[in-house]
């Protein structure tokens, strides 16, 4: 970290309400500020300011390439490799039409959250959001499953593949998924995977709903983290977010990738609070992965 002066955080140029979403990064920036680290909000790319690294902080699905250009202009970024956390991008647990799977089937957005950051930032998300509504009218099937958008707190269940809506399979906006459970005594439950460089903790939640979140669900304790996950990871080239994930037949499966995380206030997520210190020195290791990878070659 003593090569690391100064920090730009960069926010879409439609997040004019950035700083009031509890992303997990303002809390990290107080930490680094406490260190003597200058931190700058940019919000939008009209000017390049001067800073050491740049922490990218775009709460969308894909990345725009005007935004891509612009990390350019710095030469340590966070997640500059990941442009992509669309579910379609990473997830083992899509099905698609004959795929013979006879358990429980979940239908979710293929964007991050539901979808509902692109329609809150609106701008270059949104009209590619509008169009792609206007051009699956043309999809049979009930009008909620022809959106690009669903409520991630509500994600729909269903006993088999056969008893879906007609035409899901043809929306690319919506994705398939096998309903996958972790067996526990106290309801469904759910591991995440907070990480920044080399640091990094877990932590696990049960919920009685079957869309665990923070906001319905508690945290139970830490479990050790599966090796996998820092495999996953390598090949996502994934600096720093957030991964959640559950044990299924002993074997782990991700099931969300996150690269804006949020934390959730109040006594009961004070741990996962705590936590967060943790991360705080491995912004010092994106300077040096990337140090390294150059000398190496």
């Amino acid at each position: 970290m003593n090569s690391i002066r100064s920090i730009a955080i960069l926010v879409h140029q439609n997040d004019r309400k950035a700083r009031q979403v509890p992303y997990i990064v303002w809390h990290l920036a107080k930490k680094w500020q406490t260190k003597g680290i200058e931190i700058e909000v940019v919000r939008g790319i009209s000017k390049v300011i001067e800073a050491d690294l740049l922490l990218t902080q775009i709460d969308l699905s894909v990345i725009p390439d005007e935004y891509l250009r612009y990390y350019e202009n710095f030469q340590w970024a966070v997640n500059r490799s990941l442009t992509d956390i669309r579910k379609s991008s990473f997830s083992a647990t899509l099905l698609k039409t004959g795929d013979g799977w006879e358990g429980p089937v979940m239908l979710k957005s293929n964007l991050n959250f539901g979808g509902l950051p692109e329609a809150r930032l609106g701008g270059f998300a949104g009209r590619i959001s509008r169009v792609a509504n206007r051009l699956q009218k043309c999809i049979p099937g009930p009008k909620k499953y022809r959106s690009k958008i669903l409520d991630p707190y509500n994600y729909p269940v269903y006993q088999h593949v056969s008893d879906l809506p007609a035409g899901v399979f043809q929306n690319p906006s919506i994705v398939v998924e096998r309903f996958l459970q972790e067996p526990s005594a106290d309801g469904y439950m759910l591991r995440s995977y907070n990480f920044l460089g080399n640091r990094g903790f877990t932590r696990r939640r049960v919920s009685d709903q079957p869309i665990v979140k923070a906001a319905n669900s508690r945290l139970v304790d830490a479990p050790p983290l599966p090796p996998e996950l820092l495999e996953f990871r390598k090949r996502l080239r994934f600096d720093y977010g957030k991964i959640d994930f559950l044990i299924h037949k002993g074997e782990p499966v991700v099931l969300d990738v996150n690269t804006t995380p949020t934390i959730v206030s109040g006594s009961k997520h004070d741990q996962l609070l705590s936590g967060l210190d943790e991360l705080v020195p491995g912004i010092g290791d994106i300077v040096n992965q990337a140090s390294e990878s150059c000398s190496d070659r």
